[in-house]
């Protein structure tokens, strides 16, 4: 039987949907540490905080049903955003806030 917690992206669970949401706009824009600075920043100039979680959205599939889970668990087919509760506009502000850091690092 498959069990779903809350808070969980890429094999790591987070204490708060905040710091899980940093986690997935850092995953996102990194590509997990495979894309350079300058890649980074240039996605940072040319996108808006809202279209950058849009194309992470679609990107790594969060508003796909989860097929991990089996008949018995009651979140079967709950997508991973309604599973966890956040929307689009909360993983825009963590991409903003991932912007914000990214800006002060290089000040």
């Amino acid at each position: 039987m498959t069990i779903r917690i809350k808070y969980e992206f890429a094999d790591t669970l987070h204490s708060s949907e905040s710091s899980m949401l940093d986690h997935i706009a850092a995953a996102y824009l990194t590509a997990d540490g495979a894309n350079s600075p300058h890649t980074v920043a240039e996605a940072l100039a040319t996108m808006t905080d809202a279209e950058l979680a849009r194309e992470c959205i679609e990107g790594f599939g969060l508003s796909e049903s989860d097929d991990r889970c089996d008949d018995y668990d009651k979140t079967a087919g709950m997508l991973h955003m309604e599973f966890n509760g956040y929307s689009i506009g909360d993983l825009a502000a963590a991409m903003g806030r991932f912007r914000e850091e990214a800006a002060s690092s290089t000040t």
